[in-house]
């Protein structure tokens, strides 16, 4: 991107039952500098499915250590 970074992912339920909700954090952490850290919601995964979507980072990933966790979700 002209002004930052994209990192793409797949969130994938493997589970049999249906998410809301889901809440995803995304963090950056490059050594003698800030963290970067993003927040993204799905709003439905089914069971046996997947989802695309794309953190922005406006500082490069490839130079620091990145990790996207699920932070929770709401039963259906």
């Amino acid at each position: 991107m002209a002004q930052g970074y994209a990192v793409r992912f797949v969130a994938i339920n493997e589970g049999d039952a249906t998410a809301a909700q889901v809440r995803l954090e995304a963090t950056l952490d490059i050594s003698g500098s800030q963290s970067e850290s993003r927040e993204m919601t799905f709003d439905y995964l089914p069971p046996h499915s997947a989802r695309r979507g794309g953190f922005l980072f406006a500082a490069d990933p490839r130079n620091g250590r990145f990790r996207i966790e699920a932070d929770g979700y709401a039963d259906p």
